[in-house]
């Protein structure tokens, strides 16, 4: 049975995890591999060849600013940090 999504709900089966869990998880994730690899929000943006590190510091509290890294954003990270990928989506 297929979910029904409308503004932002999910309708019959429940999923296992929501999407914004998902993306919360995701974000603290990256937080912590970043860490572990002692980069700065600053030098991550650069190195992911943004501009700014508004990008990387409100998808990293995605809580608070509704911000989240896309797919393109998760694998540069995980090849700049040199993680597997499903670490980050875990």
């Amino acid at each position: 049975m297929p979910l029904l999504h409308y503004k932002g709900f999910y309708y019959g089966i429940k999923p296992r995890i929501w999407y914004w869990d998902f993306l919360w998880e995701s974000s603290l994730n990256v937080a912590k591999y970043r860490k572990e690899a002692n980069l700065s929000q600053l030098k991550l943006a650069m190195l992911m060849g943004l501009n700014s590190v508004s990008l990387v510091a409100s998808a990293e509290t995605y809580r608070k600013s509704g911000k989240h890294f896309n797919l393109e954003h998760i694998y540069k990270i995980s090849e700049i940090l040199k993680v597997d990928i499903g670490l980050l989506l875990k």
